[in-house]
């Protein structure tokens, strides 16, 4: 699991990425970018606690496709920004990749971005934020998901004043009748 530090900028971001890369485990989400003001934040992303579950048909059914897949909400508070107890709107979003070919992960194409769900957040308390499901609407087998978080200005729900993306690098996968499963990196059932 990580969280960003307060008050960070774009300018911090390479000395952020370089704290991440040398103090955490391997196995956790990857930021992807960062920009603006924006506070602390935390995304559960390891082997014992997924950052998606992906849902199969399963092995014998006419359908062995992907149907699902459900996605924590991210933990997020407010940007310190004074010496007073701050608050701000954020929200959060994710967005639904695939491959470009059947057994393709490294070529990656964007087929869904859903909608921004926005709370009220503390410096010293999360926005109420929970779970989101995809419900998956085509036919492929290698997915994954992005998060991307925002943090509106003091006083606006609309002026982005930060903005962090990650990608989910942790999934647990249910493809019956087989026991769940761990991937790396994206839902890919066990075959």
């Amino acid at each position: 699991m990580h969280s960003a530090v307060t008050r960070a900028t774009a300018v911090a971001l390479p000395v952020l990425i370089a704290l991440f890369a040398t103090a955490q485990p391997a196995a956790a989400f990857q930021i992807v970018s960062a920009s603006g003001t924006y506070g602390m934040f935390s995304e559960t992303d390891t082997q014992a606690h997924p950052g998606a579950h992906c849902y199969y048909h399963g092995v014998n059914a006419a359908d062995q496709n992907l149907y699902q897949i459900k996605i924590p909400a991210p933990r997020i508070l407010a940007a310190d920004r004074t010496t007073k107890r701050d608050h701000q709107k954020v929200g959060w979003r994710y967005v639904i990749q695939h491959g470009k070919a059947a057994g393709d992960t490294t070529n990656w194409v964007t087929s869904y971005k859903s909608s921004v769900v926005k709370g009220t957040a503390y410096e010293d308390k999360a926005a109420p934020f929970t779970y989101r499901i995809y419900p998956v609407k085509f036919i492929n087998r290698w997915w994954r998901v992005e998060i991307v978080m925002f943090w509106y200005h003091p006083g606006s729900s609309t002026t982005v004043d930060g903005k962090v993306k990650l990608l989910v690098e942790d999934y647990k996968v249910t493809y019956p009748p087989n026991a769940d499963t761990w991937e790396p990196t994206g839902c890919l059932p066990g075959e």
